[in-house]
């Protein structure tokens, strides 16, 4: 089943999340690397982002193997 952009940002909400037991640790990197098979709108990737960006991760690279066509 193939989501809209709108559909998929309102089926990610709060899908992903930190394991508090780890957060500590989670917070001595400054620098993550994401991988992901194939990057359609960037929702799943910029969700992750945002979550890795609020304890702290300064840079963050993308990794895919597609990167799907938006025309």
């Amino acid at each position: 089943m193939e989501l809209d952009r709108s559909k998929r940002l309102k089926n990610l909400n709060n899908a992903f999340q930190i394991n508090p037991a780890r957060l500590a640790e989670m917070q001595r990197y400054h620098r993550v690397a994401i991988v992901d098979d194939v990057v359609t709108t960037g929702s799943t990737v910029g969700e992750i982002c945002k979550l890795l960006r609020q304890i702290g991760v300064e840079e963050i690279e993308i990794y895919c193997l597609c990167r799907a066509s938006r025309g």
